[in-house]
């Protein structure tokens, strides 16, 4: 029987890092999404050196990701990820198994953050994961996506946010709870208290993006649309449907105020706004790809345009900056 992952990633954190005082397992590894090919992404804090670090490692024929953090560097980290409108190592934490303590029995193979989610199942086949670097289709009309709105700004520091500055929860730099001077703090606290601030700022979503960001997205989808209208050459035609794809998927949940993402969660993502969008961009993708007919593609990138105030070129324009004078 295939080992468990959760046990697995526990037992790693417990031999490689021993000093380590909180850890996550995050990915498809610890949920139902879990397959042969699934590696452990296991997000680990230390108080410091040799963290910061990301590594693949493999152990007993399992690939392994770390990511090796402070709590200051994994804040920077969700802070940069933030930017780009992506949350890799936020969810990590947030929808994440926590791996101490780290006793047998005392892990939860459920997330309390996600009490509903199924834990992992086996893999239906045994099989080593390779290794790698270290990234019924239906037509809904424009009314068939969400209402645009929306969601609170990524601010931890708006009173009533998450808990990212208080000592309590951290228990940092002097190792004991401020909540309870003088006692060590409870084990796995500061793990807790990592994942409730992780799960607070993935609730409140990305930064507003402005009119100015949308409109330019909109610009870059209808000048796509365009190209890939007059592409003739199949290889052309190959890069612009997938390409089109993914800038309209990033129109939609920019326009929305969602979080982004690439790879196979980029349509998860945007299936929690439009469930019907992302197979209906699947579809459209392959017809232009294997027959040439764009149609398909082209009525749902115009699905997304016409939600988010239609294609924009003519009359499209951004004020440019002139760059500092150059100094010796």
């Amino acid at each position: 029987m295939p080992a468990d992952p959760v046990e697995v990633a526990a037992r790693l954190v417990r031999d490689r890092f021993p000093d380590a005082h909180a850890a996550f397992l995050g990915g498809s590894a610890p949920t139902a999404r879990r397959t042969r090919w699934s590696d452990l992404d296991v997000v680990v804090v230390l108080d410091g050196p040799p963290a910061p670090f990301r590594e693949t490692t493999r152990h007993d024929g399992q690939l392994v990701e770390w990511f090796v953090h402070t709590p200051d560097s994994l804040r920077h980290y969700w802070r940069q990820d933030a930017g780009r409108r992506r949350t890799p190592l936020l969810r990590m934490v947030a929808e994440g198994i926590p791996l101490i303590p780290a006793r047998p029995g005392e892990i939860s193979t459920r997330n309390p953050a996600h009490p509903g989610e199924a834990p992992a199942q086996a893999p239906t086949r045994p099989g080593e994961a390779p290794a790698r670097h270290s990234g019924h289709v239906g037509e809904p009309s424009a009314h068939d996506l969400p209402q645009p709105g929306a969601a609170p700004a990524l601010n931890p520091s708006q009173p009533g946010g998450p808990p990212s500055q208080d000592p309590a929860w951290r228990g940092e730099r002097t190792g004991r709870n401020a909540a309870s001077p003088g006692e060590l703090p409870e084990p796995g606290s500061r793990g807790r208290g990592y994942q409730a601030e992780a799960v607070a700022l993935l609730a409140a979503g990305p930064a507003a993006p402005g009119a100015a960001a949308v409109d330019y997205q909109r610009y870059l989808v209808t000048d796509l649309l365009d190209d890939l209208r007059g592409a003739t050459d199949p290889v052309e035609i190959a890069f612009l449907a997938a390409t089109v794809v993914l800038a309209a998927s990033d129109l939609l949940l920019l326009a929305e105020n969602r979080w982004s993402a690439r790879g196979k969660w980029l349509p998860r993502r945007l299936a929690e706004v439009a469930p019907e969008l992302p197979g209906r961009l699947a579809a459209g993708q392959r017809a232009a790809v294997a027959w040439g007919d764009r149609a398909p593609l082209e009525s749902a990138v115009r699905t997304v345009l016409d939600h988010t105030g239609g294609p924009l070129g003519e009359g499209f324009r951004v004020a440019g900056t002139i760059p500092a004078p150059h100094t010796q």
